[in-house]
């Protein structure tokens, strides 16, 4: 286990699933949907923050090496490992979906949109349901997380990577619902940046290799993060 969250990092060379399975809901009372999908929302949150809130501390004979000058983060992870175990300032982090050590917001849940649900639940073979269910859908809605809307609302963060020279991306599941952070990133950065995907195993490869197509992003490199452990005093004597 390597002590690092999962982000995306970014440096200048001048000195980090969704919860629900939409199909398990498409049987059943259909009146009842909405209401059950928003408290079982509302406990998962609590539940969830709870958990993070247990975590023990990182080890910290795993941390992995990181350039903390010049450098911007963005936590998907929604702890404070960056801060607490590897001495990183709060101003130059971004907890993008909030953070539960600093009982903050967090923002989770699945990635369809109210109208690609209403396509999979084919309104027109329930003509005698269609209000109960655009009711089911509508507040299925409120668990849908909008990164577009992130994006949107995170303008500041944005205008701080106009000139960095390297992305790190690391830990991060790069699912769908994450690619839209990337997209949005590559848009606004240096054309000739620097693109580091950290991988831990041959399906991870492959997903990173369908990122870098889709993205059609030229300068990119792999990583595995066991290669970059910080060594500490004690470890560092195995080599005399």
């Amino acid at each position: 286990y390597v002590s690092s969250p999962f982000m995306i990092f970014f440096t200048r060379v001048d000195g980090s699933r969704g919860f629900f399975n939409l199909d398990d809901f498409s049987d059943g009372p259909i009146p009842e949907v909405g209401y059950t999908l928003n408290r079982l929302y509302f406990h998962i949150e609590q539940y969830f923050k709870e958990w993070v809130l247990q975590l023990g501390a990182p080890d910290y004979n795993q941390r992995v090496q990181i350039n903390k000058n010049n450098s911007y983060f963005i936590n998907f992870n929604y702890t404070t490992t960056l801060e607490t175990a590897y001495g990183i300032n709060r101003g130059s982090i971004c907890y993008i979906h909030g953070c539960a050590t600093l009982n903050q917001y967090l923002i989770f849940g699945h990635n369809q949109t109210p109208k690609a649900i209403k396509n999979k639940w084919h309104f027109d073979t329930f003509t005698n349901e269609k209000e109960q269910l655009e009711e089911a859908v509508n507040d299925m809605g409120s668990l849908y997380k909008d990164v577009n809307a992130i994006i949107k609302n995170n303008n500041e963060i944005w205008e701080k990577l106009s000139d960095i020279d390297t992305i790190h991306v690391w830990g991060l599941s790069l699912s769908d619902v994450d690619f839209p952070y990337l997209r949005h990133i590559k848009s606004i950065v240096n054309p000739q940046a620097k693109w580091e995907f950290s991988w831990y195993n041959g399906n991870d490869k492959k997903r990173i290799e369908n990122v870098i197509e889709q993205l059609s992003l030229r300068n990119t490199s792999l990583i595995q993060l066991s290669d970059i452990i910080l060594l500490h005093p004690k470890q560092l004597n195995l080599f005399k």
